[in-house]
């Protein structure tokens, strides 16, 4: 009934490199001077050996059982292989289904890490990528953070990141062409049975959200028109917050007042982080970004606070990091957080909102550690974003202790509990502080959902036996 893989990866040094704009992973291998099959080629060629096959879908599933990769296609096969065998961000991965959209032509996928505390969920990303190796480990290591980060924000959803690719040359900024990619890739969701639930990322909108939300219905991130939690940017600024008013109290610097905070960016989420800062009467803000018309206006928002700065930056100028602070933000760009930057660093603690901040999340981890710096894993305080969206189901009230529980001092889950337990078993066990978090994330991660147990992976069998492959949006 399966396709298993069989076929042998020569192994060899990797070495990866990170450019972002919100947030791109560009890799580059070598695997003894060789290209590794058909993660080597640029997404749009293994489109047109979709297309050459006659395939419009196509998936990779690890049966946990028999501890094997089982695929569609034998094209299919290879780029499990690749996955499979991968070491850094390929982590059991309970399934990755793809299919073309037959009027964009554009890639669809899902990414499915664990689903075990509930369906996998999280955001659509639509973004470029320049081969199949990018945007195959994109979708692995973002669904794998999913699945930490609802663990640990005490959600019963699992883990996924769905992806689009976008096209060179094309714009995407017409609402009719929207109309048709976020019309097919709800499709798209609604041919997966509920195994995943789409939601926003970088690239999308609400209203994007909506568009999928037309044709399925397992959608977050909607409009508060139509019954939706709105943009929760405010509320991811607050549990960024509170992870370092956790840090600054583990470190015995009392709270916040006073002290000195970097911010790298000052996009939406960077401005209400600021916007908490001053609240906590801090000593002195600065926030930079390379949009020199998002700082001016920046400026006007904040021109009655005098202990603001906020700074343009050219988009290579690292001058940042190496700043004076007591807090570094990284509330833009995901990876800046590497081998360059981190002996620039001049702060005692690293906590912000960007997500995947550290561009090897093994290497620089240590890295960071040796350092004598204190880092606050971003998905644990990140969270509330799918905190936001993620019940939207269960409806609203006012001052919501749903939502207001992550931001207190009682809960277990809550930012600043969660984050002081990690700082102090980071300390205890002498572990950099991102290995404790993925630890304590992983075994939260394989509690099962006490009501519907593992659905996601009966849902992935079941579209399997289904020939899922072969049906058409």
């Amino acid at each position: 009934m399966f396709n298993t893989v069989s076929r042998r990866v020569v192994a060899g040094n990797k070495q990866t490199t990170f450019q972002a704009g919100m947030i791109v992973r560009q890799f580059s291998q070598k695997l003894n001077q060789q290209q590794n099959g058909v993660a080597s080629l640029s997404v749009e060629k293994f489109q047109e050996e979709m297309q050459k096959a006659g395939i419009q879908r196509g998936y990779v599933v690890y049966d946990a059982e028999k501890q094997q990769v089982v695929t569609s296609h034998p094209l299919f096969a290879q780029l499990g292989e690749f996955i499979s065998k991968d070491k850094r961000d390929f982590l059991k991965h309970e399934a990755c289904f793809f299919q073309v959209g037959p009027k964009s032509n554009l890639l669809f996928s899902a990414f499915l890490h664990k689903s075990n505390r509930g369906l996998a969920h999280g955001g659509v990303r639509l973004w470029k990528y320049n081969s199949m190796e990018d945007y195959v480990r994109d979708g692995l290591r973002l669904s794998l953070g999913m699945t930490r980060k609802n663990a640990l924000a005490g959600l019963w959803w699992g883990g996924g990141k769905g992806i689009i690719q976008k096209t060179d040359g094309a714009t995407y900024a017409n609402d009719v062409t929207r109309d048709v990619i976020f019309g097919e890739y709800g499709k798209f969701l609604s041919s997966l049975k509920g195994a995943y639930y789409g939601a926003e990322d970088v690239g999308l909108t609400t209203p994007d959200c909506d568009r999928m939300h037309n044709s399925s219905r397992f959608v977050s991130c909607l409009s508060q028109g139509i019954g939706g939690s709105g943009n929760p940017s405010h509320s991811t600024a607050i549990g960024t917050v509170c992870g370092m008013e956790a840090a600054v109290n583990f470190l015995g610097m009392g709270d916040l007042s006073g002290k000195k905070v970097v911010v790298q960016g000052a996009g939406n989420v960077a401005s209400f982080i600021v916007e908490e800062l001053v609240k906590r009467n801090v000593g002195k803000v600065i926030a930079t970004d390379i949009d020199k018309n998002l700082i001016a206006m920046r400026k006007e928002q904040f021109k009655h606070a005098p202990n603001v700065e906020f700074r343009v930056v050219a988009p290579n100028d690292l001058s940042i990091f190496a700043e004076p602070c007591d807090v570094f933000a990284p509330a833009a760009l995901g990876g800046i957080i590497n081998s360059t930057t981190i002996p620039m660093l001049n702060c005692k603690i690293v906590c912000g909102a960007a997500n995947n901040q550290l561009l090897d999340p093994v290497e620089h981890d240590h890295m960071i550690k040796n350092r004598g710096i204190i880092y606050v894993p971003d998905y644990l305080n990140n969270r509330m974003g799918i905190v936001n969206c993620a019940n939207e189901c269960f409806g609203y009230v006012k001052n919501d202790p749903a939502i207001l529980k992550h931001f207190g001092r009682d809960w277990d889950n809550a930012v600043y509990v969660i984050a002081s337990r990690i700082l102090q078993t980071s300390r205890d066990q002498n572990i950099p502080t991102g290995l404790a978090a993925n630890k304590l994330a992983d075994e939260f991660s394989e509690m099962e959902n006490p009501i519907i147990g593992h659905r996601g992976w009966s849902i992935v069998k079941s579209l399997i036996e289904d020939k899922w492959e072969n049906g058409q949006l």
